[in-house]
Order: structure tokens, then sequence, then C-alpha cells
């Protein structure tokens, strides 16, 4: 095989990628093709059964009219901003007023810092992938070892890793961030405040949990053309371009990516979820204990003075729970062709997150205030775009990053042998076309190479168009974006249909809610009558008491 990089990296033998190649075979295969269509319905059905709950709940806890829930109060955040008042068109009262001029340029300076943090979160993902070409050229250099040995390996494992702890500081950053830039917008009620810093975070999330895996399951490979191919060399985003996936496929990577991310966060997470608040109030308990006031009690602090040191529930808690479900909800339904034991340990962190969250809530904060809400908010909306986002990622890994349609296509167009089809996947090279500086300096076995292969369907060199796609490159292309298009249909189409055919909305709460309206017209009927009836008799009596008092001012005179 080809080097992997220039001048350092060697010639290797086509069975050092045996390791990666039991792993991609681990999960690419035909059946990551039905399990990717079957959590995509899986997830379909699992938001029309989350409406069918919400109906119930908002039904059972009387949620069902806007009007039943308390009224939004302006926040004493935005009358502080005010600079105006007006009438209020709703109570005709005079109210503070952040005047347009002065909120359209708020808008603008937060939307120009969403934009701008988001290009470095972006960069930052940059440079994990930088990290990756270079941390191979530092391993290749070593001397003859385990390290040398398994150097894509390592590569992988020690740059997910360090995507884990970018993640987490980065994910603490966004979020101080999006806290800053919401209270720059001068929202008037909490409601739209936390809407818009609710956008704010899944987009800082979003970015900073998915970028990276993107790259690796759609864009990594896609750019690489041959060894010793000058173009990459211009500068330095060039060289992303030699960033190539092993001749197994880029589904190890991913694997090992999102195995890492994905259980390190929740691991570190339920840990942090912990220990932080129990540090806290560890310390603020020990204070207490050593004030002078505590000295001359020799009984100890009450249970309410506790309590009250106790860490207090706010409305970011929330929102951070919700933002951890949804992340989870991300990885395992947008990368499952890839990974399918994500399901599996979504499925176990839920079951230890209910009993962090029940310790936390109960040991280790103060009572939390209830409020009144209808349903998510915009986590539904968040969700929902994660489920169709889910289709069209899936679609495009098990068509451009799995062997799937390659493997297809060589079945119907040849007698399929394991040989031969990965002999298919890799085209030859002429080391003769390689410049002085991209030469290996060493050889396997101190021999001299004419030719080596690398990973790609392209022209030999002794072709009219050497190192031009060859024909069967197209040919697997257009397979691939057809597959794309019918499997994205087919699976769109039929999760319409379920959405359809199961309602919003159960039949029995359809008709509690019209049996309690026929209750409340009957009522609103009797108490028409009871009113009629007192307006008569109340008239009555006026007509009595008139005629009694004619009859006495009649004997009065």
């Amino acid at each position: 095989m080809c080097p992997l990089c220039d001048q350092v990296c060697p010639y290797w033998k086509l069975g050092d990628s045996c390791l990666f190649s039991k792993i991609s075979y681990t999960f690419d295969n035909p059946a990551s093709v039905v399990f990717a269509v079957f959590m995509s319905f899986w997830a379909t059905i699992l938001l029309e059964l989350w409406k069918r709950r919400q109906a119930k709940i908002r039904w059972e806890w009387d949620l069902l009219y806007p009007q039943q829930l308390e009224d939004e109060e302006v926040r004493p955040e935005y009358e502080k901003s005010a600079n105006g008042t007006r009438i209020s068109p709703i109570t005709g009262e005079e109210e503070p007023y952040v005047k347009p001029s002065s909120k359209n340029l708020r808008y603008f300076l937060s939307i120009t810092g969403v934009l701008l943090i988001g290009a470095a979160l972006v960069m930052a993902m940059l440079g994990v992938i930088i990290y990756r070409i270079t941390i191979v050229i530092v391993f290749f250099k070593t001397e003859e070892g385990f390290v040398k040995q398994y150097a894509k390996l390592l590569t992988s494992i020690t740059a997910s890793l360090i995507s884990l702890v970018v993640i987490q500081l980065l994910n603490w950053i966004g979020k101080m961030l999006a806290k800053y830039l919401t209270d720059l917008e001068a929202h008037r009620t909490q409601a739209e405040y936390d809407e818009k810093y609710t956008i704010k975070i899944w987009f800082f999330e979003f970015i900073n949990d998915y970028s990276l895996l993107i790259y690796i399951a759609l864009f990594k490979g896609r750019f690489y053309t041959y060894p010793g191919d000058p173009a990459t060399k211009a500068d330095i985003v060039s060289r992303l371009r030699t960033d190539q996936c092993d001749p197994a496929g880029c589904l190890s990577e991913i694997f090992i990516q999102l195995a890492i991310i994905m259980v390190g966060k929740q691991l570190l997470n339920n840990f942090l979820e912990i220990l932080l608040p129990f540090i806290q109030n560890s310390w603020k308990l020990k204070r207490a204990k050593n004030s002078e006031m505590q000295k001359e009690n020799a009984k100890g602090l009450p249970q309410w003075e506790k309590d009250l040191l106790l860490k207090p529930a706010s409305r970011d808690m929330l929102q951070s729970e919700y933002l951890e479900l949804a992340a989870q909800y991300g990885f395992v339904t947008l990368f499952v062709a890839a990974f399918p034991l994500a399901p599996l340990f979504a499925l176990i962190n839920c079951i230890i997150e209910i009993r962090v969250d029940a310790f936390k809530l109960v040991a280790q904060f103060r009572r939390p205030v209830p409020i009144r809400i209808a349903d998510m908010g915009i986590w539904q909306e968040v969700i929902k775009s994660l489920t169709y986002l889910a289709v069209i990622v899936n679609a495009f890994v098990i068509a451009y990053t799995s062997e799937f349609i390659p493997r297809i296509v060589y079945y119907y167009t040849n007698d399929f042998d394991n040989d031969g089809y990965i002999r298919s996947t890799l085209s030859l090279f002429s080391t003769s076309d390689f410049t002085d500086e991209d030469r290996p300096s060493i050889d396997i076995d101190n021999r001299n190479f004419t030719e080596c292969y690398y990973r790609g369907l392209r022209n030999p060199p002794s072709s009219e168009d050497a190192y031009k796609p060859a024909p069967m490159y197209w040919t697997i292309f257009a397979v691939r974006l057809c597959f794309v298009l019918v499997f994205e249909h087919l699976v769109f189409g039929i999760t319409s249909l379920i959405s359809i055919i199961i309602p919003d909305i159960p039949v029995e709460i359809k008709d509690s809610i019209k049996r309690e309206m026929h209750m409340a017209r009957e009522a609103m009927k009797k108490a028409g009558k009871s009113c009629s009836n007192l307006n008569i008799l109340n008239l009555s009596n006026k007509e009595a008491l008139s005629s009694s008092n004619g009859s006495h001012n009649q004997k009065k005179k």
C-alpha cells in the first residue's frame, strides 16, 4: 500500500488493516440498513406516542387551554433595559418599553455574536482534525514497536479523547456566552427569554457535538485524489485533502469517536451532577457550622436552615436536563448506522439518570418552584428536527460511508468474492510519480517498489486519463445517489403515514374533553335560568316595594 503521509510514512501491507476491517464489518453489513430504517420508524413513533402522552398529561393537569396558565409578568431585567414607555394595548396602562431602534441593534449584536461563536467552535473541531493528520506522522517517526504498529488506532482513540475534553469545555463556555447574548436581547417575558436561550445553547451544542462526527461520516476522504497530488500542498486547508480513510472505510473511526464521546459524556455528566452540588453544599454547611453563632448553639443547625444552604434549583437546571437528553437523542438517531449500540447505552444512561436526578432534587437542591406549562416548548421542535435530520444523515452514511453500495454493485457486475472486491476498491500508483518531497524514506524490508496501491476508484498510471475517476466511480456514485433518494422518500412516506394513522390526542381524551364541554354548557344553561329567575324575583320585589310605599304615602296624605 502507498504511504499514508509524505516522507516519514513507509509503504505498508494491506494486512495491517485487518483490525479496522473486523471493527467495520461488525456494523457495516446489510443488517445495518435494516436497523437504520427501523430506528427511523422508531423515532417517528416515539414522537407520535409522546404527543398522545402529552395530551393525556395536559388533560389530567388541567392545562388544555392557554387561558388556564398563569399570566407572564414583565421580567425585571426588561424594565431595567427599557429606554422608554408606552400605553399597553392590552391593559391600557403605561408600561416600560424598549424602542425598536435599540432592540434591532441588540438583535444584530446578538446574531453576530452567535455566528462568531459558531465559527470558533468549527475552528476548534478543525484543530482536532489537524491533530489527527499531524499525530500520525509523529507516531510513524517512532521506532518499531507498539506505537508505530497501531499508529492509526492510537490516533483515533487519542483524537476522540481530546474531542471529549474540548466538547465539555466548549459546552460550558457556550452556555455562559448564550446567556450573555440572550440577556443582551432584552426579552419582555420569561417565555420569550427561555425560547431564545434554548435556541442558542442547542445551536452551540449541535456544532460542538456533531461537527466532527459529520466530517468523518460525510466528508473525510471524499477530497483525497491520489498520493503525491501537488494540489494538496497549496495551503493548510488543501492539506486536509490528504486526510483519508482506512482501506476498511471510515465507519470504524465513527464507531470509536461516537463510543468515546457518547459514553464519556454520559459518565462525566452523571459524575458532575452528583459531585459538584455535594461539594458546594458540604462547603456551605461547614462554613455555617464554624460560624460564631453556631459555636454558641450546641444543638446544631435546624433543618430549615440546612435546607436554605442547599443549592437553589434554577431554571437553568431544567434547560441543562433537556439539553442532555436532546444531545443523547441525536447520538442515538443520527449515527445509528455506524454505532448500533448507541440505543443500548442510551437506555442504560436513562435508567441511571432517573436515580441521579432523584437524588439531586431530593437531597442536593432546594425544593424547586413549580411553573405551569402546557408542553416542552421549543425542545419539542428540536426533537422533531433531529428526527427528520436522522433520516437524511443515515441515508448518506449508508450510501457514502459504508461499503454497502459498492458491495452491491460489485455483486451484480461480477462473481462476488471477498478478495476480488477488495482489489476493486484499490487503485494503482506508480512510485516514479512521487516528487522528492513526497517519496518515502523508509521501505518495507529495504525494498524499492515501483508500484503501490491506494484506496480509490481511479485510472491506472498507464491510462491516458491517469489518476482520473474511473467509469466504475461514476457508476457507484449514481447508485449511491439513487439509494439516498429512495431511502429518504420511502422512510419519509411511511413515517408520514404513521403520523396520520396515530392521532395526536387519544380517543378517550377527546371523549372526556367533549363530556366536560357538554357539562360546562349544561351548567351555564342552568346558571342562566337561575339568573333569569333571580331577575324576575328582584323585579317583583321592587314592584311590591313600590306599591307598599305608594299605599303608605297615601295613608300619610
